[in-house]
């Protein structure tokens, strides 16, 4: 039996016009070294640089797409062990930015928030099953 992992992206569900185009050339960016900015992308296919930056989110979440994204790079297909190291590194940060952030609004410990957002996640996975 296959794993969600072990689907083709493309076998998931269909992408629409402006994912493949999108990706189309996130695909020809391989590895860190060239990556390519998102206001590039824009720029290239006449869309909003915001846009943009949801499709490629979209392409990672929903059609899981290894593209990755670093702030001095931009995107591209990761390649490397080491860079997808890189990309969630990144992302860690950023998470646990807007965690403390978080905390600090709810007047709450950083442990006691992630508590609770450990049962909204088991109750939102009971949900779905």
């Amino acid at each position: 039996m296959k794993g969600l992992f072990d689907i083709d992206p493309e076998e998931r569900f269909p992408l629409d016009n402006d994912e493949v185009r999108v990706l189309g050339i996130v695909q020809t960016h391989r590895g860190k070294n060239a990556a390519i900015k998102g206001e590039e992308i824009a720029r290239i296919l006449g869309l909003d640089v915001r846009y943009v930056r949801d499709i490629i989110k979209r392409l990672v979440e929903d059609h899981h797409y290894r593209i990755g994204a670093l702030p001095d790079c931009g995107y591209f297909m990761i390649q490397t062990a080491r860079e997808a190291i890189e990309v969630c590194e990144n992302l860690k940060h950023r998470a646990m930015s807007i965690l403390k952030r978080m905390s600090v609004l709810k007047k709450v410990h950083l442990k006691e928030l992630l508590g609770q957002l450990s049962l909204e996640i088991e109750n939102e996975q009971e949900f779905s099953n």
